[in-house]
């Protein structure tokens, strides 16, 4: 049982379904429902932090999930967590994504809402503090979903930050040719986000 717990759809349709109560004491774990085998599977990694009635907003064009506040105990927290999903090596392995702590609310909220903002930006509202906050995060986006052969490829990103280095891994689905990776520049000096 999961009473309190959030429920947030991936972009690839599977459910990360986070925290909650069981009854006797707040959880950390998390589970994954795949509806087209109607299955859950549990996480291999735990939120930071224990929590139910928290807020969980998937991250547009970065594909994370934010997961903020709640309580423990029934005290409000602090605490927000990202729920990172995984990287494939290439278009035949399975990957399940992982929990890394993010940075926190400036106030303790439970019951929040969440939500995006703007490119780049989601909020925090509610919960106990007549105020809202903004988290920022990073976001890639191309200008079509799907490209005919030959033709170049528009990529936008916002929000990074500055002399970051970064690593693209383009790769086909199905897989007619070998992943494409972007690291350096024409001169072999990394790709650095200016």
């Amino acid at each position: 049982p999961r009473p309190g717990a959030s429920a947030t759809t991936l972009i690839d349709g599977r459910v990360l379904v986070a925290g909650g109560n069981n009854g006797t004491t707040d959880l950390a774990s998390a589970e994954i429902f795949d509806p087209w085998s109607q299955i859950f599977e549990a996480t291999t990694t735990a939120l930071s932090f224990a929590r139910s009635g928290h807020a969980a907003v998937l991250l547009p064009n970065n594909n994370s999930v934010l997961i903020a506040g709640g309580s423990r105990n029934n005290v409000p927290v602090q605490t927000s967590d990202l729920f990172v999903p995984a990287e494939f090596p290439d278009p035949y392995s399975y990957g399940m994504g992982s929990f890394a702590q993010t940075g926190d609310l400036l106030t303790a909220r439970t019951r929040a809402v969440a939500s995006p903002h703007i490119e780049g930006y989601a909020v925090a509202m509610g919960g106990g503090a007549s105020d809202a906050e903004v988290y920022r995060f990073p976001t890639i986006k191309t200008d079509k979903d799907d490209y005919p052969p030959g033709q170049q490829a528009v990529i936008i990103g916002s929000r990074w930050e500055p002399n970051s280095e970064v690593t693209l891994v383009f790769q086909e689905d199905p897989a007619v040719h070998d992943d494409y990776v972007i690291d350096r520049d024409a001169s072999g000096n990394p790709v650095i986000v200016a």
